[in-house]
């Protein structure tokens, strides 16, 4: 009995001890890869691979604040972008889970200032409300009734907007898929508006604390003071500088943090408490299962049109593979979320200085995990023109 016993030990051992060694092996790979396209001006920002059950990998290579000689680190606090709509979607998820709000019902229920009879919270989810395009032609009008009142272009001030200017819809509600980022801001504001907290205290009280998220925020005055950022950087005149667009000064005074559109975007977290909530979320710790799948069922609008992509509440759907996703960009951060269930793979990309394509971020690491060769990465035009000044002037050597 004793010598089975030590047999199965030594067994048990054994296998741990290899596949400690592949994972280590996996682990080198992908870090070589990383560092190869950082050292080549290819990549700046934070990464994670791994599975909904472990983390393979994670690092982060180049500049959080190069003034104040602050690297980037796996917990520094970077924008999120467009990726913000997936925790939006959570959260209003959870407000219809709760019974506190019914997204199927018109959205002036909850907010009387929107001045459409039929749009719901699941048609802004999904960008099928025919919500006007607000940051396209409206965005001038919006800007001359919310400045004078809240100084810059902000939630309050869009719906004042539209309580007193009642926009022209974009298209009858359902008819075809029409990416807005506008809607998200108003379901950031029916989030406030039914729990009575500012967005940003809502998503700390029920789902960045609860999740350990320690680096996320919503971007404000207070939010931007307490905590050391990522910020982004962009190759202009011969320098790499920062890309200060929401914090700059303006011929018309400095741009307030607190005083932008967000729930659309403007969300700061990073690749470690974005696994936190990938893992949470796709194991049925922030909504029930049926809430979970009605979140990752795909729309079907009137009208499909021959490049719309497949898209649920605050995920897009890609086809070929079944992986659930979402892109961002702005400033200089480039951003991408990508869990493919089948696979069992996550791929968290938090980028504040990234030119090349994303999604060579997921194949590269997801080819070295299943053993494949890893296709060659080919410099950008706008790569190599910058390429010498990463190297004279900004390039921290690893």
């Amino acid at each position: 009995m004793k010598l089975k016993f030590f047999i199965l030990l030594v067994i048990l051992v054994t296998n741990t001890f290899i596949i400690s060694s592949q994972n280590k092996s996996v682990h080198d790979k992908i870090d070589s890869l990383i560092l190869a396209l950082y050292n080549n001006n290819q990549f700046s920002g934070q990464i994670l691979v791994g599975t909904l059950d472990s983390v393979i990998y994670a690092k982060s290579y180049g500049w959080a604040n190069k003034e104040k000689g602050q690297k980037l680190t796996n917990t520094t606090p970077t924008r999120l972008a467009s990726v913000s709509k997936s925790v939006t979607a959570m959260a209003v998820m959870q407000l219809h889970e709760q019974g506190i709000i019914n997204i199927y019902k018109p959205i002036k229920t909850y907010l009387p200032e929107v001045p459409y009879d039929d749009i719901t919270a699941a048609s802004l989810l999904t960008h099928t409300s025919g919500f006007p395009h607000i940051n396209g032609k409206y965005m001038g009008k919006l800007y001359k009734v919310s400045n004078p009142l809240y100084g810059d272009v902000t939630n309050d001030g869009l719906l004042k907007f539209l309580e007193l200017k009642k926009p022209k819809r974009n298209y009858e509600l359902g008819e075809k898929f029409f990416y807005l980022n506008s809607g998200y801001s108003l379901l950031a504001s029916l989030i406030e508006r039914v729990s009575k907290k500012s967005f940003n205290n809502y998503l700390k009280e029920n789902i960045f604390d609860p999740l350990g998220m320690d680096s996320s925020f919503v971007l404000s005055k207070e939010t931007f003071n307490e905590h050391d950022i990522a910020f982004s950087y962009k190759y202009k005149k011969s320098k790499i500088v920062k890309d200060l667009y929401y914090t700059e000064k303006r011929k018309d005074g400095e741009r307030i943090p607190e005083s932008i559109l967000y729930g659309d975007k403007h969300i700061f977290s990073c690749i470690e408490d974005m696994y936190s909530l990938d893992t949470a979320f796709f194991k049925y710790q922030l909504h029930s299962k049926k809430i979970v799948d009605e979140i990752l069922t795909p729309v079907k609008p009137k009208t499909i049109g021959e490049n719309d992509l497949k898209y649920g509440y605050g995920w897009y759907l890609q086809e070929q593979t079944g992986a659930w996703h979402h892109t961002g960009g702005i400033e200089h951060y480039a951003t991408l979320n990508y869990v493919d269930v089948k696979e069992n793979l996550v791929v968290i990309v938090l980028g504040n200085r990234l030119i090349g394509p994303l999604y060579g971020l997921v194949g590269g690491p997801h080819r070295i995990i299943k053993g494949k060769p890893i296709e060659k990465y080919y410099q950008m035009k706008s790569e190599i023109k910058s390429f010498d000044v990463f190297e004279k002037t900004f390039k921290i050597d690893y």
